[in-house]
C-alpha cells in the first residue's frame, strides 16, 4: 500500500480556524443507488455510446447516455434525490441527427428546467452549431424548435439562471481567433428566441482549456461564479452579468505559468497540446467550482502534480465571501477505498453537483475486489473492468462539518 502522512496544520486567523485534512475527514456516503440496464462497458463505450452527461434541477438529477447504434430515441434519466428512486422517459432525438463527421450526432451537454431541455448540436462545417429545443409537457419531452447559432457561445457550458433565461459560455480559443475573442458569457431568451446580452471576459491563458474535464462555470441562487484555469481568480456576476466582485485565495502558493510563454505557445496552433502535456505539472490550475446557497468549494492542482487535487471552501456573509477551510487533499489515500476518500478522483470532477450540504456523483460503481497491495490490486481491477459490464450508480454524498 501507498504510505501518506497526514499533516494537521491548525491555524487560527480572524477566529477562523484551518486545518488541512483530506477528503475521508469531512464526506460519508449516504446512499449508493443502481441504475439497473445502464451499464459501462470498456470496449463498446469508446465507439458505441456517448459520455454520461448529467444536469441537476429542482431536487433532482437528469442524465443521459446517446447510444449511437438507435440514434432515432434518447432515453433520459430522473433521480430524485428525496426519494432516492429513478424513472426514465424515451424521446424523439430525429432533430439532432446529422452525420456530420461519420456520426449520428456529437452531444457533450444538456440543460433542463420546469419549461424546457436544451441540448447544443452541430449541423457541419457550413451550417454550425445550434441548439435543439424541447418543451417539457409532464414528464415528456417534445420537440419544439431550433435556434442556428452562428457563433460558439454556448460552445463550453450552457446553464439555466433562476430566471428562467439560458446562459452559455464560450472558453476556448478557436483556430484563427484570439483569446479576448474567445471567452465571453451570454444570456439567451427561450420565449423570445433572442440573445439579450454578451459579455467578454478575461482570458489570460487559454491553453489550459486543452485538458478537458472541468468545471469553471457554477450557478447558486443568487449568482453565477466563473473561474479562470490558470489563475485563482473568481468572478462573480448578478443575473444580468453585471460584475459583483472577484475571489481570489492569496493564501496559497500559486505556480503561474508566464504569461509570455502562454501567448507564444498559443499562436503557434500545432504546438499547443504537445507543449501542455510536457508542462502541465509546472504549474497551477483550477480543475473545478461547485457552488450552492451561500457555499463555494473550488478544486486546484499546485506546481508538481497535475493530478493531485486540493480545494478550498468559501462561505458568503453579509455580501462578502470568506474562506472557511483552505488545502483540503482530494487524493485516496488508498486505492481500493478511493471512492470513499475523495470527491474527485471517480471521473475527475465530472458528474459532480453541490447541493449545499450535500454532493451528487454519478459514476461507474466497482465491486470490493478484496485488499490487496496498490499494484496487485489495478491489475485485478483493470481485468474487471476489462471483462464485465459494470452498472452506473447515483451517490448521495454527505459533507460534515460545513
Amino acid at each position: 500500500m501507498k504510505k501518506c502522512i497526514t499533516l494537521l496544520l491548525v491555524l487560527s486567523i480572524s477566529f477562523i480556524t484551518f486545518s488541512q485534512k483530506s477528503t475521508k475527514d469531512y464526506i460519508e456516503i449516504e446512499s449508493t443507488t443502481k441504475i439497473e440496464g445502464l451499464m459501462y462497458n470498456m470496449e463498446k463505450d469508446i465507439t458505441s455510446y456517448s459520455d454520461l452527461l448529467s444536469y441537476y434541477h429542482n431536487d433532482t438529477l437528469f442524465f443521459l447516455r446517446a447510444d449511437f447504434a438507435t440514434p432515432e430515441t434518447l432515453r433520459m434519466y430522473s433521480f430524485a434525490v428525496k426519494t432516492k428512486t429513478y424513472t426514465y422517459e424515451d424521446f424523439d432525438a430525429t432533430k439532432l441527427i446529422n452525420n456530420f463527421d461519420g456520426r449520428a450526432y456529437y452531444i457533450d451537454k444538456f440543460a433542463i428546467n420546469d419549461n424546457y431541455l436544451v441540448i447544443p448540436a452541430n449541423k457541419g462545417v457550413i451550417n454550425g452549431e445550434f441548439l435543439c429545443i424541447y418543451k417539457r409537457i409532464g414528464k415528456e419531452f417534445v420537440y419544439d424548435s431550433e435556434i442556428l447559432l452562428g457563433n460558439n457561445k454556448f460552445s463550453e457550458g450552457i446553464k439555466f439562471l433562476p430566471n428562467g433565461k439560458l446562459l452559455g459560455l464560450d472558453n476556448y480559443t478557436h483556430y484563427g481567433e484570439k483569446p479576448e475573442e474567445s471567452s465571453s458569457l451570454t444570456i439567451l431568451n427561450l420565449e423570445t428566441k433572442k440573445i439579450e446580452k454578451t459579455i467578454s471576459l478575461e482570458f489570460l491563458l487559454p491553453l489550459y482549456t486543452l485538458r478537458a474535464d472541468y468545471n469553471i462555470l457554477s450557478i447558486n441562487e443568487s449568482s453565477i461564479l466563473f473561474s479562470q484555469r490558470g489563475d485563482y481568480k473568481i468572478a462573480e456576476y448578478d443575473f444580468d452579468l453585471n460584475l459583483i466582485g472577484t475571489i481570489e485565495n492569496k493564501e496559497v502558493k500559486w505556480d503561474r505559468m508566464p504569461q509570455n510563454i502562454s501567448d507564444s505557445i498559443n499562436s503557434r496552433f500545432e504546438v499547443r497540446i504537445p507543449f501542455l502535456h510536457r508542462n502541465i505539472d509546472k504549474y497551477s490550475c483550477v480543475h473545478n467550482i461547485y457552488s450552492s446557497n451561500d457555499k463555494l468549494f473550488v478544486f486546484y492542482s499546485k506546481k508538481g502534480n497535475y493530478e493531485k487535487i486540493y480545494y478550498d471552501i468559501w462561505k458568503k456573509e453579509n455580501g462578502k465571501w470568506t474562506l472557511l477551510k483552505k488545502e483540503i487533499s482530494d487524493n485516496p489515500k488508498s486505492v481500493r477505498k478511493a471512492y470513499k476518500q475523495s470527491l474527485t478522483v471517480i471521473g475527475s470532477g465530472k458528474g459532480i453537483h453541490f447541493l449545499g450540504d450535500k454532493f451528487l456523483r454519478i459514476c461507474i460503481t466497482l465491486p470490493d475486489l478484496g485488499a490487496y497491495p496498490k499494484l496487485i490490486y489495478m491489475i485485478k481491477a483493470q481485468k474487471y473492468i476489462s471483462n464485465n459490464d459494470i452498472p452506473y450508480g447515483v451517490e448521495v454524498i454527505n459533507f460534515k462539518n460545513l
